[in-house]
């Protein structure tokens, strides 16, 4: 097995049982609202989510739509999304493991291909980007929802950290490598914005089973940059007594 597909499975089995309960922290249901609000779906689509996780995006896609797949690598996560959909009663939904890099369907099959939170895990984002863009009809739209990367000269540091909390973390996406795929791909972006969540530092470590030293190491780092030190690349700052930091979420839509 590749050794980031290892890693990604890895954690998100160690991430899974907390997972849904650390994205309603993350306002993830205005995040949902916000994407599905731009795709605007009209009911018909056949549609794939991929590394879908628990599927928080899915659900709130598949009363909108005709079908969807939730497809993710991580057997853990994809069981919690299938638990969630059975107590929401949703009839519509799909799910399959399977690799973002090696998509197991046919050519043109899909009328919308989503990923959420996904990307900034991928070693190889070009080759997931051409395996959702094979799988998607002619015309329709492929949605990414993905941590943007932070300015050129902090993006290695902020990396950084991100892979120090969670191994899983590759390198987050910037919009113009976003912008290199859809020009390789003949696609046109005709949505793309980017929005500041607020997330809390302890509950970050919680969530990745991140071990005492580490997190302490990072509290440290983040405590430096608030008082002017070497900055992190997250721009923390404090909130009462807590440490927040901003992810900045970035939804791109593209048609084929």
């Amino acid at each position: 097995m590749d050794k980031q597909i290892k890693k990604v499975i890895d954690e998100f089995t160690k991430q899974s049982e907390g997972f849904n309960e650390y994205q309603k922290m993350f306002s993830s249901e205005t995040i949902n609202q916000f994407a599905i609000d731009n795709i605007k779906f009209n009911g018909t689509e056949k549609v794939l989510e991929v590394a879908a996780g628990t599927c928080g995006l899915g659900r709130v896609i598949s009363p909108l739509v005709a079908s969807i797949t939730e497809l993710d690598a991580t057997e853990a996560m994809l069981n919690i999304g299938r638990n969630e959909a059975e107590k929401a009663g949703l009839k519509n939904v799909d799910f399959k493991i399977g690799l973002a890099e090696e998509l197991p369907f046919d050519d043109n099959s899909f009328d919308c291909v989503a990923s959420r939170l996904a990307f900034h895990h991928f070693a190889d984002i070009n080759k997931a980007f051409a395996e959702m863009y094979r799988v998607l009809k002619k015309g329709e739209k492929l949605v990414i929802l993905d941590m943007e990367a932070r300015t050129e000269e902090l993006r290695e540091v902020a990396d950084h950290f991100e892979t120090l909390r969670d191994p899983s973390h590759v390198r987050c996406v910037s919009k113009a490598e976003i912008e290199k795929l859809s020009k390789e791909h003949k696609m046109d972006i005709t949505f793309c914005q980017t929005i500041q969540i607020p997330v809390l530092l302890p509950a970050w470590l919680k969530l990745t089973k991140t071990p005492d030293d580490t997190s302490a190491l990072i509290e440290e780092a983040m405590l430096e940059d608030i008082n002017g030190g070497e900055p992190t690349g997250m721009s923390p700052y404090l909130q009462v007594n807590d440490i927040f930091f901003n992810h900045l979420w970035m939804l791109t839509i593209l048609v084929k």
